[in-house]
């Protein structure tokens, strides 16, 4: 297996293209670290754009496809992450931020993601295609959910107000993510779980399900379509 180091710093957001693995974690330096076979090293794509570091492939399709498939493996760290944005069946970790910035994620492609060891300001998720998260995050404000195409959450946390929306099937657990107030659309036959003791206000459609625990307080209530309201 061979290796390729990269010297670029001064990054806060990282796109990831295709299918690799990578690890991100909190340092105070930055580096950038790339593993793999030879034809995926011949490939291999890491350029900087402004504070934006992107990996990816440019393809020779005919040396890539017909070696044997396997992943990259990046390693990179850096002081604060903001943004992060993962597609085409990349999977991977993140772990050890701790900031009071705001933090925003895409996943897209069948892209799967874990956290750990993180606390954020507010956040922004954008989940499509079947991808996946899971793990710890501490959120001092707000977050705010956009899931879709079956794709599922699965966090443990804190935040204050939450906006979520989720559709085709998506499941979205969040039972051991307390939160305030939520606003919450399900559609598609989505299904999700809640932990609040604030105001909630529900739209539901197209045999969705919600569960919730805690003192919720219930304001505007839309549910229609075979779908269900509980609490847990």
């Amino acid at each position: 297996m061979a290796n390729k180091e990269f010297n670029y710093g001064g990054f806060t957001r990282i796109n990831v293209r295709f299918a690799m693995e990578i690890e991100v974690v909190r340092a105070d330096t930055f580096s950038v670290s790339v593993s793999g076979s030879d034809t995926l090293l011949d490939n291999l794509y890491v350029s900087l754009e402004g504070d934006r570091l992107i990996l990816g492939y440019n393809l020779n399709l005919i040396s890539f496809f017909t070696a044997p498939f396997t992943r990259a493996h990046a390693r990179i760290t850096l002081p604060d992450l903001r943004e992060l944005n993962i597609s085409g069946a990349a999977r991977g970790s993140v772990r050890g931020f701790n900031s009071p910035n705001d933090f925003t994620l895409y996943i897209s492609g069948a892209s799967h993601l874990e956290f750990s060891d993180m606390s954020v300001g507010s956040m922004k998720w954008d989940l499509s295609g079947a991808s996946r998260i899971n793990g710890q995050v501490k959120v001092a404000g707000d977050v705010d959910f956009r899931i879709t195409g079956a794709s599922r959450i699965d966090l443990k946390g804190t935040a204050q107000d939450m906006g979520l929306e989720a559709t085709g099937a998506s499941h979205i657990d969040l039972y051991d993510f307390s939160i305030r107030n939520a606003r919450v659309k399900l559609s598609g036959a989505s299904r999700s779980t809640l932990n609040m003791n604030g105001k909630l206000d529900v739209d539901l459609g197209g045999a969705s399900v919600l569960e919730y625990a805690g003192q919720a307080t219930m304001g505007e209530a839309r549910v229609v379509g075979a779908s269900t309201l509980k609490k847990r």
